[in-house]
């Protein structure tokens, strides 16, 4: 989990003390929260987020490397479908947490990252700090591959490409082809799996090394 990352350490005590106090507050008992402590929680809350689109982009991997897995009511090219659709669809979302992180991490966790205004905020307050541009700069260009195809997903069609309408064809239809079904499946999954999985670690080492850069605006803050 990216809490344990160790650019968080400067802040590992007082979020357990927010962690604490929290917990006291769900059964009645008021606490007061210091500044650290509010940091410290509002920071790690993003971590946390980012952790979660991470995951998400996990499971669909999970799922496009092991052939063996299946689902009883659907066939599996609409799984297929689905998994790539989740993993190029989330990839934004990556990118719009972890900039979200770092407003918050630079004490400007209210700018509005989504709209004209906060994308103008946004690029103003980075500016001042170089090697967090150049990091957020080497994963917005990971994530810019695959921009197309993710609006074309979003407001356009399904994502599809021959195989899968051919598998598509095998499931639904009685047609007959010169490829059965498993051949296809294999197919299909031999040629995306290894361009998804490399996309992902990819993704993965990108986001830790933004993260690594935050570690001395957490070491400057927390003293």
């Amino acid at each position: 989990m990216l809490v344990s990352h160790s650019a968080f350490k400067p802040l590992k005590i007082s979020y357990i003390n927010a962690i604490s106090k929290g917990l006291k507050e769900t059964v009645g008992d008021k606490q007061s929260f210091t500044e650290y402590e509010k940091y410290s929680f509002d920071v790690m809350s993003r971590a946390v987020e980012i952790d979660s689109v991470l995951d998400g982009l996990k499971i669909g991997i999970h799922y496009l490397e092991h052939a063996d897995l299946e689902l009883i009511s659907f066939s599996f090219s609409k799984v297929f479908v689905y998994h790539v659709e989740n993993i190029v669809s989330r990839l934004t979302t990556v990118e719009e947490r972890i900039k979200l992180l770092i407003a918050t991490s630079l004490l400007k966790g209210n700018i509005k990252i989504a709209s004209n205004k906060g994308k103008s905020q946004f690029e103003s307050l980075v500016n001042d700090f170089p090697l967090i541009k150049h990091k957020l700069m080497l994963l917005s260009k990971v994530v810019s591959k695959y921009k197309v195809l993710r609006n074309k997903i979003a407001h356009e069609s399904s994502y599809s490409s021959r195989d899968t309408i051919i598998a598509s064809t095998l499931e639904d239809t009685e047609i007959e082809l010169p490829i059965n079904h498993s051949e296809m499946k294999h197919h299909i999954l031999s040629s995306a799996t290894p361009e998804f999985s490399s996309l992902i670690l990819e993704i993965d080492e990108s986001v830790n090394s933004v993260i690594s850069a935050l570690g001395e605006i957490y070491i400057d803050l927390i003293k």
